[in-house]
């Protein structure tokens, strides 16, 4: 029987399998590409606690807010574009600098960690995942910025706001001194609204006005919450009153309904092809004359070698899609997708091996009554 069926119906599945499993691997790094793609959008202001970015508050302001009924969390912070010397070279980047303690109400909150380390160092920096691939860098490399050595000591998912990197200040550290030197008061404060105060925060954002800004600035305009400050070289530095949940409203998100559609038509189809070969008549005709036993044996082999193969390729194509997704895909997304996708082909395989037994029976009833 093991000879029948390795010669009958083993090449005829594993190339079956293959193309469904090709088609397969389509959709299913379609779906991961959709929601990894999405949350790319749009984590950045579901998985923090910030729910407004005020521009250049005064330290005074800043200790206002503080002790404001409506106010869960504040931070103030400091946000500069300048450039990281990284191996040597220059590299662009957004900045946003804050003491130790208000780490968790920034943008690279825990909910967003992807790699997490400790250091001991006085002034650390938190990198997004795609800064990080861009420039090669890895938990405990260092950074020189303004000649002030920065190690990195975290990797989080991008900050879609800004595209900054998070950098830990040292209380008195040379680089603390420098960042505020910069500015009179903070560049911004990030706030969380305490839970039914809404309403109280509202009415204080549309009527806020910064009492700080860039040290060097020479004037300032406020027009409909945009704050421009001019500098004597002519240049401006506007900015606004951020409210980080209404920023999702203009942010488009890609419906993943037609992969579930395409997978439907593929479960179909999965089925219809094992019915084919079940139906072949060289199959048929070797198949019948054995026992009730050896064909239980002969669809349950099938039956394990399709479930083997089909996992096996998506799980490696979910790792390679994984390491090389313009995205971060997160691993409970991966791991999601592949059960899904092996959960299918399971219940498809269950399916075919139960109809097949059923046509066997069917058949062996209609050769009894004749």
């Amino acid at each position: 029987m093991i000879k029948k069926w390795l010669r009958i119906r083993l090449p005829y599945t594993i190339i079956v399998t293959l193309i469904i499993c090709m088609i397969s691997s389509v959709l299913f790094e379609k779906y991961m590409r959709i929601h990894a793609e999405n949350r790319y959008r749009t984590s950045t202001f579901t998985d923090t606690r910030i729910d407004y970015d005020l521009p250049f508050p005064s330290e005074g302001q800043a200790e206002e807010l503080i002790d404001l009924e409506f106010c869960e969390e504040v931070l103030g912070y400091y946000y500069v574009s300048d450039v990281l010397e990284i191996d040597g070279k220059e590299v662009p980047a957004n900045l946003i600098m804050t003491d130790w303690d208000g780490l968790s109400l920034t943008p690279f909150s825990a909910e967003r960690i992807i790699e997490d380390g400790t250091f001991d160092s006085d002034d650390e920096i938190r990198i997004g995942y795609d800064f990080a691939r861009e420039n090669h860098l890895s938990l405990g490399d260092t950074v020189l910025f303004r000649g002030y050595e920065i190690t990195v000591s975290d990797i989080f998912e991008e900050d879609v706001y800004r595209h900054a990197q998070v950098v830990a200040l040292s209380m008195g550290s040379g680089l603390d001194y420098y960042v505020q030197s910069l500015f009179n008061g903070y560049s911004g404060v990030f706030i969380n609204v305490a839970d039914g105060h809404e309403a109280e925060a509202k009415a204080y954002v549309e009527q806020y006005r910064p009492r700080g800004g860039p040290k060097d600035a020479l004037g300032i305009v406020t027009e409909e919450g945009r704050i421009s400050y001019y500098t004597a070289e002519g240049e401006s530095v506007t900015c606004e009153v951020v409210d980080f949940k209404s920023y999702l409203n203009d942010v488009e998100l890609e419906s993943a309904n037609h992969i579930w559609i395409g997978a439907t038509i593929l479960f179909a189809g999965m089925v219809l092809a094992r019915i084919l070969l079940f139906q072949r008549e060289k199959e048929r005709v070797a198949v019948d004359v054995f026992p009730r036993r050896n064909q239980l044996l002969y669809y349950f082999l099938t039956m394990l070698l399709e479930i083997m193969v089909s996992s096996l390729w998506f799980v490696i194509a979910g790792v390679v899609y994984r390491s090389s997704a313009k995205y971060y895909v997160m691993r409970s997304l991966l791991q999601s997708t592949l059960k899904v996708a092996i959960l299918v082909v399971f219940a498809v395989d269950i399916l075919n091996f139960i109809l097949n037994l059923m046509q066997s029976s069917r058949e062996e009833e209609e050769d009894d009554e004749l």
